[in-house]
């Protein structure tokens, strides 16, 4: 009976599936998971957006509007009551405004803020990586 044992544990350890990892592959596998390390990943992400929106003010603004109308004038008499001859029109108007701020000193303080939350976002990450080193 004993032996019966040892020979049905034995198939099925020998034809089951193992699947086994190296050690630095499990450790790589444990840092990329990380939820820690992913949201400060994730905020390193969020400042650099934040840089682009800053680095935006310094792009010339483009303004597009239209519009139109129609007159009718068909009705249209001259000052002795007789029907003058003008046709329809159709008035429209069109313009594009292209700015560009020369002057604002704000601008200046608010990219070097966002700079300085991309180097604070991976100094944070350096430090939770320490914490848990590959």
């Amino acid at each position: 009976m004993k032996n019966f044992f040892l020979i049905i544990l034995s198939f099925l350890l020998l034809f089951s599936n193992v699947n086994a990892e190296t050690f630095s592959a499990a450790l790589k596998k444990a840092y990329n998971n990380n939820l820690e390390l992913n949201a400060e990943r994730e905020s390193i992400n969020i400042s650099e957006q934040e840089l682009n929106i800053s680095k935006s003010s310094y792009l010339p603004t483009v303004t597009l509007s239209g519009s139109q109308s129609e007159e009718e004038t068909d009705k249209l008499t001259n000052r002795d009551g007789s029907s003058a001859s003008i046709t329809n029109v159709d008035p429209t108007v069109k313009s594009i405004t292209i700015e560009q701020t020369l002057i604002d000193f704000s601008r200046g303080a608010e990219l070097a803020k966002s700079k300085i939350g991309i180097e604070l976002a991976k100094a944070k990450l350096l430090k939770k990586r320490t914490r848990y080193p590959i």
